[in-house]
């Protein structure tokens, strides 16, 4: 999996690499600059080029990617929103030869010198966003905002450096205008303001650019965020033995539904079988076992009227899920606490056992077996006391957080889902919008039950189960597209999703 940094992370990785390894600053950003030059020239036609820079270090990246334009020759023009005077160190330097070469450069300090730079844009082809690198925080406010917004408005190519301008680097978070790009090629590893929303909705296509700092500089920081991809869940789908039968692969426990709830239980039931668990036995409320009999015609039917009707079942599996359409009645709030109570299996709690135990929370402190909650925001909001907006604005904090506080593997669910555990953060960035769908979580949690069962470790279960339920969302979206999808869809291509999976080995 890839690291993702901060943007004080990566300060420290630069520090570290020309302070303590000697690598000169200079030849970083000469690395980044041509890095730059060559992804552009990749993708595009073009014969004429405009620069936005600052007076920092992204603003130096700026000037040298102006320096080969030019040596290739192309029609560029650098536009400074800073003062000249304040430019200092190795973007002094690579200022300093634009102006030895002749190439245009004026500084932007008024409306006058603006609106005359406005007019080259509507002329160029493409623009160059090194205006604020990754140290930015806060709003961009003045002459600068004004440009920006010449950029978002210009109808041209535009590809920001490192990070699109006004993009807090380490959250995402956009206060007032930023840089709407098509192509972010940012530097060594990508920093979280590019995949968490709402920066990734700016980004555009992001590059992550090698640009030369050795493996060494970035082992010294602690970084505990990575990037979900198929090697978590490579692990959960070793090659099967030949001489195997269905206790090989685990027994799994669903514990859900309610009248008229019973689809998000048999949902769950059928995404934990085809996710490869050997046996699945569906627990359902003795009313309803008469509806669910004739579905999911492989998982077993458990009807129950209170807990100890279930008790033999929760011994003998080898991991339980629980909360998919249970309701909250007495019965609901009965079984959670006593499931807590005796079980030492691996569990899946979602739904109507997350809303039970955000009224309950001392439970979560006496879960004895490893424990993973699939919350969507609204019920992480009711778990840990706050707001969707809250919960929202710092989605890898609060799983982090919730995660050492209750020693849980957290799945907080929407788009780019976070999966946090004691240790760190996995981000997912598979899947697609059809997913926002009835059920849709319904089938995540089958399938992380079905890994669990086939004795997959609790963090490889949900980010592995993350990233395979997104990848058969992804091949739901090919077949039928983003607005008619369904869980059931995404219930289909389980087992197409698993068969890609293992052709990437």
């Amino acid at each position: 999996m890839v690291k993702v940094a901060t943007g004080e992370q990566m300060r420290e990785i630069d520090k570290y690499a020309i302070e303590v390894l000697g690598i000169p600053g200079i030849v970083l950003m000469e690395n980044a600059a041509l890095s730059v030059v060559d992804c552009i020239i990749s993708r595009w036609k073009f014969k004429s080029a405009v620069v936005f820079a600052g007076s920092g270090n992204n603003g130096g990246d700026g000037f040298a990617i102006a320096r080969h334009l030019f040596n290739k020759g192309y029609d560029v023009k650098v536009f400074v929103l800073s003062a000249i005077n304040s430019i200092k160190g190795d973007a002094r330097t690579n200022f300093d030869i634009l102006l030895k070469m002749g190439v245009y450069v004026m500084e932007v300090l008024q409306k006058e010198n603006l609106k005359f730079a406005e007019k080259f844009v509507k002329d160029c082809d493409v623009i160059v966003d090194a205006i604020f690198g990754t140290g930015f925080k806060g709003e961009i406010k003045g002459i600068v905002r004004e440009a920006v917004e010449i950029i978002n408005n210009s109808g041209k190519r535009v590809v920001s450096v490192d990070i699109p301008s006004g993009v807090e680097a380490s959250t995402g978070k956009i206060h007032g205008s930023c840089v709407k790009a098509d192509l972010t090629i940012t530097f060594q590893l990508p920093k979280i303001g590019l995949v968490v929303h709402p920066g990734t909705e700016v980004a555009g296509e992001v590059v992550v650019s090698d640009i030369g700092i050795p493996q060494q500089a970035i082992n010294v920081q602690d970084i505990k965020v990575m990037l979900n991809d198929e090697s978590m869940a490579l692990r959960c789908f070793p090659p099967r033995i030949e001489d195997s039968h269905k206790g090989n692969y685990g027994k799994a426990l669903i514990i859900a539904g309610s009248r008229g709830m019973t689809g998000a239980a048999v949902m769950a039931a059928v995404s934990c079988l085809k996710s490869g668990a050997g046996l699945v036995y569906l627990a359902v409320p003795e009313e309803v076992l008469e509806t669910v009999e004739g579905m999911a015609l492989e998982v077993i039917k458990v009807g129950y009227r209170r807990f100890e009707d279930l008790h033999e079942h929760i011994v003998n599996c080898d991991a339980i899920a629980m909360g998919p359409g249970m309701g909250q009645s007495d019965l609901t709030a009965e079984l959670v606490s006593k499931v807590i109570e005796i079980c030492d299996k691996p569990m899946v709690l979602d739904a109507d056992a997350l809303n039970y135990l955000s009224k309950n929370q001392d439970l979560l402190r006496s879960i004895k077996a490893p424990f993973i909650i699939t919350p969507h925001p609204g019920e992480m909001a009711r778990l840990v006391g706050t707001t969707v907006d809250e919960i929202q604005s710092d989605r890898i904090g609060v799983a982090f957080e919730f995660s050492q506080k209750y020693k849980a593997v957290t799945v907080l669910k929407g788009s780019k889902t976070v999966i946090a555990s004691e240790k760190g953060i996995v981000l997912n960035t598979n899947g697609n919008p059809g997913m926002a769908t009835a059920g849709a979580g319904d089938v995540l949690t089958g399938i992380i039950a079905g890994l669990l069962a086939q004795r997959c470790d609790a963090v490889s279960a949900a980010a592995g189960g993350v990233f395979l339920h997104g990848m058969a969302g992804d091949i739901a979206k090919e077949k039928v597209g983003e607005y008619g999808m369904t869980a059931g869809d995404i219930i289909r291509y389980i087992p197409e999703a698993i068969r890609k999976l293992q052709k990437i080995k």
